[in-house]
């Protein structure tokens, strides 16, 4: 368990230095959109909604798109990272993560694989389940 635990606090260390970088990429964007109006901006938005692709468009629009996605960026790192200290401060979240790893690795190699993955069912509940059983339960 020790490995899962080594692993996790470079991931952690990795994420919190790529969530550096997103917030510095944020907060260049939202520089250089301090010329438009709160009216420009709402137009951008609607725009960027109907077209879904902002090649093409003016320089704003463009920044629109890039605020907002870093925004969310942001916040996706933001919960990575809690969820990370949660695993690394739990001894039994920890060995859960250890298994559902073992499962992953063993069903087709998708880190979304087995029955921690995205169907909301808890990780720890799986802890004594086989690698082979794990898949099917997603």
């Amino acid at each position: 368990m020790s490995e899962i635990k080594d692993t996790l606090n470079v991931v952690l260390q990795k994420v919190a230095a790529n969530k550096v970088n997103v917030n510095a990429a944020l907060a260049q964007a939202q520089a250089t959109i301090v010329q438009a109006d709160e009216e420009t901006v709402a137009a951008a938005k609607v725009l960027i909604a109907k077209f879904s692709n902002p090649q093409g468009a003016m320089q704003i629009l463009q920044n629109v798109y890039q605020i907002d996605a870093l925004a969310d960026t942001s916040k996706e790192m933001d919960a990575m990272i809690a969820g990370l200290q949660t695993v690394l401060t739990n001894e039994s979240a920890a060995e859960a993560a250890a298994l559902q790893l073992a499962a992953n690795v063993g069903a087709a190699n998708s880190p979304l694989s087995g029955a921690g993955a995205v169907s909301g069912v808890d990780p720890v509940a799986d802890a004594g389940q086989s690698s082979e059983a794990a898949p099917s339960a997603a």
